[in-house]
């Protein structure tokens, strides 16, 4: 059976993830990155399954069921969510009963594979088996044809003179008694091992499983990344290898499971770069002769010089594997922006010998944070931002490897002081400390919240009649349970100095008698980086249409003419 699937997301992880997972699959795979786009696809060839992201771009997956429930020409396909939410979430959906099942995200292609399967079995279909792929590409075929005929043609020179002696006999068990006998079995074994190495980068020679599918994908980055394809082949949780070609130079990056393990490149220059004597031992006291042959090898197969030299006795590499882990993870880092070259994945039954024995893997956190290294952009963060240290700290601290500047700026967070106080107080540069504190959050050894986070949303007030607006307003506020505390301005010419000190949410200023104090206010919050997500509302006692394009002009979200309408008040709270 070929299966159609409709594999709806915004993110090109999930949607390359799909079809890494289904490549193997006698699949027709197509995509949809908006609610829109996917209606139309829909409308045009309905697929055998669809799989539907929960929070898509424009439109809400319910929006989409409730549109193809109205369609006429909908024939009820059955459709996945896929959601980092549980199953509960398809209770939001039970008008809709070709909605039949949730996919947790994250989510691993067999899971995926598995849910798919037996959401077409359920619907009476046949479910979609692995298609096999050669382990050879065309020119290692031939090359392999041509070895065994080589090693056969002597033997299948006597085939005239057998079957004069085949007489009565089977003539399946006759010719194979005949034809493969362990001395051709060997020979032919011979003749294939190059075939194999050059398939298998090296790898340990070994019995391959004949039922494994092993699967081949390549291409040109062209409008995603290198970090985008290896995330991809993460989720997939694969083994294998995977190259990326630019120009003469070919980087290697070998996955056990989902996880880098080892990181190399055939140009011994670059890859050497950096590698400290003291753990890598010393290449200028190589012979040159042996350092030829090692550089050799790399260029022609990746396999590092410290690990051809360990091994041949030129060069003892006192840490070896932390050596390979170094070089790997600073060329990772170089490589995962890349844009522009050819990518090739290849799934192996095993990995080289060396990456077996000498790999270390390189945590996804690791990989996201080398990444964060090669951005020096300062993000904008307000400075009431409080940063802290995240559940489970302690676990993934261990899966990562920090600069100094990156502990410095670790040590100085206490889960209280807000980001203008770090600064204040810091012997870093402001650019470099708030780059470290938001590489940190980007790998989720931390979290930010709001300093005013805890007391719920604080609203200032100020009103001549403030009596009469505080009570209605909390009184909807609970109401529509949304937290907040709501604190009276009596003088506004402290009105900016109330703001600084107490931080709220959201500021309601009564600006018919106070143009110019309002104005003000307005500038000076919106001056000021620290209170960047204060939002301002400005009430007037009766219509004005010069004072609403002023106080607009001048930056409140909203003017409101009395009586207020609080729903449009609320919004600026949730």
């Amino acid at each position: 059976m070929t299966l159609r699937l409709l594999a709806v997301d915004d993110s090109l992880t999930i949607r390359k993830l799909v079809e890494l997972s289904f490549r193997s699959m006698p699949c027709v795979l197509d995509f949809a990155s908006s609610g829109r786009e996917a209606l139309e696809k829909l409308a045009a060839k309905p697929p055998d399954v669809v799989l539907l992201d929960v929070l898509l771009p424009d439109l809400k997956a319910a929006e989409v069921c409730s549109a193809l429930a109205r369609s006429k020409t909908f024939p009820n396909t059955p459709i996945i969510l896929m959601t980092g939410k549980d199953a509960s979430v398809l209770e939001q959906f039970k008008d809709f009963p070709f909605v039949v099942d949730h996919l947790g995200k994250p989510f691993t292609a067999d899971a995926l594979i598995t849910k798919v399967n037996q959401v077409v079995e359920r619907s009476g279909g046949a479910a979609p088996h692995p298609t096999r792929h050669s382990l050879f590409d065309f020119a290692q075929q031939e090359q392999a044809a041509k070895a065994l005929y080589e090693k056969l043609r002597p033997h299948l020179g006597l085939l005239p003179e057998w079957f004069e002696q085949l007489g009565e006999a089977a003539p399946a068990p006759f010719f194979a008694r005949k034809l493969l006998t362990p001395e051709v079995i060997s020979e032919l074994l011979e003749a294939l091992t190059p075939s194999f190495r050059a398939a298998m980068g090296n790898a340990l020679p070994g019995p391959l499983d004949p039922e494994a599918a092993p699967a081949n994908l390549e291409g040109t980055l062209a409008g995603v990344s290198f970090s985008e394809v290896l995330r991809s082949l993460m989720l997939s949780g694969r083994t294998g290898a995977l190259t990326l070609q630019r120009g003469r130079q070919r980087a290697l990056v070998y996955l056990r499971k989902g996880a880098v393990t080892l990181v190399t490149s055939t140009e011994m220059s670059s890859y050497v770069r950096g590698a400290s004597p003291v753990t890598g031992g010393d290449l200028t006291t190589v012979p040159a002769d042996a350092l030829a042959r090692a550089e050799s090898e790399q260029r022609s197969s990746g396999k590092p010089v410290f690990v051809e030299l360990s091994e041949s006795g030129e060069l003892p590499v006192p840490d070896l594997q932390g050596t390979l882990f170094e070089q790997g993870r600073r060329l990772l880092g170089e490589l995962l922006d890349v844009a522009v070259g050819h990518y090739a994945w290849r799934d192996l039954p095993l990995l080289p010998r060396y990456v077996e024995a000498c790999g270390r893997t390189l945590s996804g956190a690791q990989i996201t944070l080398e990444h964060a290294r090669r951005r020096r952009a300062t993000p904008e963060r307000p400075l009431g931002t409080v940063y802290e240290r995240v559940p489970g700290f302690s676990r993934r601290f261990r899966q990562l490897q920090l600069s100094e500047s990156e502990r410095s700026a670790l040590s100085r967070v206490d889960g209280r002081r807000t980001l203008a106080q770090l600064l204040a107080g810091s012997g870093q540069d402001a650019s470099d400390l708030r780059l470290n504190l938001s590489r940190l959050a980007e790998v989720e050894l931390l979290r930010e919240r709001s300093a005013s986070a805890e007391s719920g949303n604080k609203v200032l007030i100020f009103d001549p009649d403030w009596e009469g607006v505080q009570q209605p307003l909390s009184d909807f506020l609970m109401l529509r349970r949304i937290a907040h505390t709501l604190i009276p301005l009596r003088d506004e010419t402290q009105g900016i100095s109330v703001v600084r000190r107490e931080h709220p949410s959201l500021v309601i200023y009564n600006a018919t008698d106070t143009m110019a104090s309002s104005l003000e206010l307005a500038r000076s919050v919106l001056l000021s980086n620290e209170l960047a997500e204060v939002s301002l509302a400005a009430v007037l006692d009766y219509p004005s249409t010069v004072q609403t394009e002023a106080l607009t002009a001048a930056g409140f979200d909203v003017v409101l003419t009395k009586p207020i309408h609080f729903s449009d008040i609320a919004r600026l709270l949730m």
